[in-house]
């Protein structure tokens, strides 16, 4: 493998992902439209198994922590990011959902 051509056909990829990672960041996930959504997933499997490759053709430190680094923030946004979701909708629930379920049952609780 040519690792200078390898790199060369590769990096406008990791460009690309690192620019969609970069506008996540600031203004979360759901700021990109849905075919950015979709770009975002295949740019950051692509980055991956680029990532392996590196590895395994021993291309150089510095490439594979770059590689590693983008790949770590790619899965932090799409992966980690629905945690953050996810506390959001506890909150709601803790708000507005539980006290409507109380509502609701009150003359259960009343007698328990």
């Amino acid at each position: 493998m040519n690792i200078k051509r390898w790199i060369g056909r590769r990096e406008a990829n990791w460009k690309q992902l690192d620019t969609l990672l970069q506008q996540v960041e600031k203004r979360g996930i759901k700021s990109l439209p849905a075919f950015q959504i979709k770009e975002l997933a295949s740019l950051y499997r692509s980055v991956s198994a680029d990532l392996a490759r590196a590895r395994t053709n021993q291309v150089g430190n510095t490439l594979v922590k770059d590689l590693q680094r983008l790949t770590s923030r790619g899965y932090n946004q799409i992966y980690q990011g629905s945690r953050r979701q996810d506390w959001q909708g506890l909150g709601e629930f803790c708000r507005w959902g539980f006290p409507a379920v109380v509502q609701q049952t009150w003359s259960y609780i009343a007698i328990a």
